[in-house]
């Protein structure tokens, strides 16, 4: 059985005009595939933090775009 848990979550936001952010992990790896091919390299960074600790540096970068025709996901738009 396949669970929609973040479709129906999403659904649920949007449908009461909220917006959302969310991580997209490998177990959704068609959405995956999607969003890695939009032009990331062309798209400004909102914001990044760096963090050290447990011996390992991590960066995380935040970034948003619009789509013109969507990407399949429910207000991803």
């Amino acid at each position: 059985m396949r669970c929609n848990c973040q479709r129906a979550t999403v659904q649920a936001i949007t449908d009461r005009g909220g917006h959302y952010i969310l991580t997209i992990k490998n177990n959704q790896p068609n959405l995956r595939r999607r969003v890695k091919a939009l032009p990331w390299k062309d798209i400004p960074s909102l914001a990044i933090s760096r963090e050290a600790g447990h011996g390992r540096r991590e960066t995380r970068t935040l970034k948003a775009t619009a789509l013109a025709h969507g990407i399949g996901f429910p207000g991803a738009v």
